[in-house]
């Protein structure tokens, strides 16, 4: 009877702990946001004080709602300098704004780009200026409406081969001012609908002739202040709507009609 006392009180010490370690590690992190009406980006939440350094961490959402809104009906998200966030996105976002159209978090030190999910309605996602080295695998698998994606001024060397598997509506992909090597058909192939991208300053030197082959509607291209050092003439086959063309700052030596 002693004994198994004894082992009842060790259980019961050891659920204590375990319990107070879980409560501190769950602990909401509350966050203020700014509300308000814009005639372009409709009701809009800004947020300037999150600060989170882990991915386990709740964000509860705070601030004064505009009369007769509720978090369900803000479209726009906007994370600003001196938030500090470390990754992207927190498990709660799209907990508390269900109904999000559009979201930027630029400067806010994004190092760990993550699985988004339930970001169904997303059109828009911005997530310039940040420390962004890597897109994993199906990153943007959920985000089946996303129009607009833009991943410029990061640190960003790999991409996935099947990032973009999904989001196969994409119109414009912006990965300017990064340290990508090597791309391949395959990361284009799921969005054929795209008609802009930008890739200017990396360190492309090669790109295969059928890389963009299964971009009919591509309609401008820049590929500037990369060392490039040849195309081939095969290269624009596909790509007959083609607009804007941008080659400066690259290094090739001939360019064939």
């Amino acid at each position: 009877g002693v004994k198994m006392i004894k082992i009842l009180v060790a259980l019961s010490l050891l659920v204590s702990i375990v319990l107070a370690h879980t409560s501190s590690d769950t602990k909401p992190v509350d966050v203020f946001c700014k509300y308000y009406v814009d005639d372009e980006r409709g009701y809009v939440a800004k947020c300037d004080d999150v600060k989170l350094a882990d991915q386990s961490q709740h964000v509860r959402f705070t601030g004064v709602q505009v009369e007769k809104k509720t978090n369900e009906d803000v479209k726009f998200l906007d994370i600003v300098p001196p938030s500090d966030i470390k990754f992207f996105p927190s498990k709660d976002i799209f907990t508390y704004y269900v109904g999000l159209q559009n979201v930027e978090a630029c400067n806010v030190n994004i190092e760990k780009l993550d699985f988004i999910a339930n970001c169904y309605e997303l059109v828009n996602i911005t997530l310039s200026n940040n420390r962004i080295s890597e897109i994993e695998v199906d990153t943007f698998f959920m985000c089946r409406d996303l129009l607009f994606l833009d991943l410029s001024y990061n640190q960003i060397k790999e991409i996935h081969e099947n990032t973009f598997s999904q989001p196969s509506n994409l119109i414009e992909l912006n990965l300017s001012i990064n340290r990508i090597e090597k791309l391949t058909r395959k990361h284009f192939k799921p969005i054929k609908k795209l008609r802009k991208i930008n890739l200017h300053a990396n360190n492309i030197q090669k790109l295969s002739h059928d890389i963009f082959n299964d971009l009919f509607d591509l309609t401008s291209l820049d590929l500037s202040q990369n060392p490039i050092i040849s195309l081939d003439s095969r290269f624009f086959d596909f790509v007959m709507f083609l607009e804007d063309l941008n080659l400066s700052g690259t290094n090739l030596r001939k360019f064939l009609p």
